[in-house]
């Protein structure tokens, strides 16, 4: 059987899950800024130490590389993308297809992307149905590109009004671009077309989707083609996939840069859904908490919850992705005293020290406090066993910096600052998944459950969970490593996109209307799937209809295509006939790839004192003080064994918490599931 690999790279570190016949096993190391590709094949070599194999044979029996990464949120978050330019028709050029001048507005999340003198306008029409009206000018096209590009333009975006209707003016710019500047001339711009990046209308969100798309390109196309190269190199022969935020995978060729934004946490998501599904919960509220951020997802009914115009960097764009909320919550988030107010008030975070040079514990060069440093001195880290011990944590540097920056200045212990910083950034991120509960809806505890994971989410989900709507805290034997770990739930999936609008006035020309789209759609699909490796008979057919009714409300219907239920799908769709015009046609198409099943055991008859490997002196609260707490081995918890805290399980690259009056049961498939003790 051959290998599977799935990896994600976070800000602080990079995970991996190798599955090979049924063996299973985890990498994480430290996250490489200046180079994802180094982590990216560091995790690969270690995977391979651990089978006793070279990296080729690891690469050379491997079926499936499943990616998910922080490319496009690291170059954001650096402000790293390259000066881009942007061509919009004429009269367009301070809204940019909005409805209020932008330029006029200080702090428009718009111009950390794109600045007024870096906007052009050409002329050149296309008429409400979509026909040209008058085509662009050569000369004008040229003028405006070669100003661009002496104002240091390295990637220019055209999105012409209309183009969604009908994209042959976006088309001529980019053949005469194309023209008079080839690919092979040093300082040829890359060209981004609204009308290849975004599916949807609206000029203003096409747009905006597209200065972000070309925006983070360069960096995505530079890091995961090197990745596909190295592994090539290493006689790895199939395609690279890479996650997207939709939460499905294809290969690099087949991916924009926009897709991959999110792309670990929706994988964190998917993870949860299938292994809620396997215990039986359909809601499920996921707490992610990293190194640098805690990102925060919900599955209600067994559904994922998706936004249809979300926002990056304030940004709105029409790119539909897995709704995650991010905050500035991880075990790297630094913590200091504010005096701006006039008293001296302790904060922690947003501002991460990451994994270089990370918490002062590392012993990496770290100057500040962090979540982390605080964790240790709590006594819920082994300083000797941190990663299993590839890092050995400075215990001395981390008290001594915590009494410096804030015992002292606060007049309290190391030990009560400590806990001050752990209550801190429990209760900003219960606050955070109470907002976004109270904004989705209302949430019955019966049948909902926290999945908690992320390097230091069994660390700290006890401490957060405490007043949310739930039945227990799910903490799964790869809660470390679990959006590496939800990447190997993923297929390869395609989405295909026709939104002119479909009369329902007449039976036989709507249906007319939609066989041809749906077969323009599928052939489409499978030349696309064909590139990615997989035949006809290898696919599944999602298709949503979108119905506008007669009073302006829109009804979307779910449905499966098989080749024998066409006809069945036409008559379902006209029995909506209420409404007068579908809207969009949306088609998924999926092709099956090797998943990771998790194993079902058996109780066990082996004592739990068998999994005991010491103890350590825990700090639970200034009432309490420091208990002498049982410490736990993860791999030996069985299914079944049940434990009462205050208890502590240390795993090789996190540790679960159990305070007093919580307890701690293993279920059949190992997860760890928290209760408290009168539920």
């Amino acid at each position: 059987m051959p290998f599977t690999i799935d990896i994600d790279t976070g800000g602080t570190f990079t995970d991996g899950v190798y599955n090979y016949d049924g063996q299973i096993k985890t990498v994480k190391v430290s996250t490489t800024p200046h180079d994802l590709t180094v982590c990216f094949i560091e995790n690969m070599e270690e995977a391979a130490r651990q089978f006793g194999i070279t990296l080729e044979e690891l690469l050379s029996s491997t079926s499936v590389i499943r990616y998910a990464n922080t490319i496009g949120t690291n170059t954001i978050i650096q402000k790293n993308g390259p000066r881009l330019g942007l061509i919009v028709s004429q009269g367009n050029e301070d809204r940019l297809y909005g409805q209020s001048p932008i330029w006029e507005q200080a702090n428009h999340p718009l111009k950390t992307f794109i600045t007024r003198e870096m906007v052009a306008s050409i002329q050149g029409e296309v008429g409400l149905n979509g026909e040209v009206l008058s085509n662009v000018n050569k000369e004008e096209v040229l003028e405006k590109v070669q100003h661009l590009i002496d104002l240091g333009a390295r990637a220019i975006v055209i999105s012409l009004q209309g183009s969604y209707h009908n994209a042959e003016l976006e088309q001529q710019v980019k053949r005469i671009v194309k023209e008079e500047f080839p690919n092979y001339y040093l300082g040829t711009p890359s060209l981004f077309l609204a009308s290849e990046i975004s599916d949807y209308p609206g000029e203003d969100l096409r747009t905006n989707t597209t200065l972000i798309n070309a925006y983070i390109h360069r960096e995505m196309a530079r890091s995961l083609y090197k990745a596909e190269e190295k592994i090539r190199n290493a006689r790895y022969r199939h395609p690279l996939l890479i996650v997207h935020s939709n939460g499905g995978a294809s290969r690099v060729a087949k991916t924009r840069a926009i897709n991959t934004y999110h792309s670990g946490p929706a994988s964190g998501l998917a993870g949860a859904q299938s292994v809620g599904r396997m215990m039986g919960f359909e809601n499920i509220i996921t707490a992610d908490m990293g190194g640098t951020s805690l990102d925060i997802g919900l599955i209600i009914d067994d559904v994922m919850q998706y936004q249809k115009t979300p926002e990056i960097e304030g940004v709105a764009i029409n790119q539909p992705m897995i709704r995650i909320d991010a905050i500035g919550a991880g075990g790297g988030s630094i913590a200091r005293i504010d005096s701006s107010m006039g008293e001296k008030r302790l904060m922690v975070g947003p501002e991460s020290a990451g994994s270089s040079p990370g918490p002062v514990c590392f012993n990496k060069g770290g100057r500040k406090v962090t979540v982390t440093d605080a964790d240790l001195i709590l006594g819920y880290l082994d300083p000797n066993y941190f990663l299993a011990g590839k890092i050995q944590l400075n215990y001395e540097k981390a008290a001594k910096t915590m009494e410096r920056q804030i015992a002292k200045p606060l007049g309290i212990s190391v030990e009560e600052a400590a806990w001050m910083i752990k209550q801190k950034v429990d209760g900003f991120i219960s606050e955070s998944i109470r907002q976004l509960l109270t904004n989705h809806g209302a949430v019955q505890p019966k049948n909902t459950v926290l999945f908690a994971y992320g390097g230091n989410g069994a660390t700290h989900c006890v401490g957060f969970s405490q007043e949310l709507p739930i039945e227990a805290i799910v903490v799964s034997p790869f809660s470390s490593v679990f959006s590496a770990y939800g990447t190997s739930t993923l297929d390869v999936v395609h989405k295909y996109i026709h939104s002119k609008s479909i009369s329902l006035s007449e039976k036989q020309a709507a249906q007319t209307s939609i066989r041809e789209v749906l077969q323009e759609l599928k052939e489409k699909a499978e030349r696309d799937m064909r590139g990615e490796g997989f035949t006809a008979d290898q696919i599944k057919y999602e298709l949503e209809f979108s119905i506008e009714t007669e009073n302006g409300n829109e009804q979307v219907i779910d449905l499966y295509q098989h080749p024998d239920r066409l006809d069945s799908i036409l008559e379902e769709v006209w029995s909506k006939k209420e409404g007068n015009r579908i809207k969009m046609i949306l088609m998924n198409v999926v092709a099956k790839v090797p998943h990771h099943q998790l194993e079902k055991h058996e109780r066990t008859n082996v004592d739990v004192d068998s999994a005991r490997k010491g103890e350590r002196q825990a700090y639970f609260g200034p009432e309490r003080g420091f208990i002498s707490t049982p410490v736990y081995d993860r791999q030996k918890l069985r299914a079944g064994h049940q434990l009462h805290g205050p208890v502590l399980v240390d795993s090789t690259d996190t540790t679960t918490v159990v305070p007093p009056g919580y307890q701690l049961t293993v279920d059949t498939y190992l997860n760890i599931v928290i209760r408290e003790e009168s539920k």
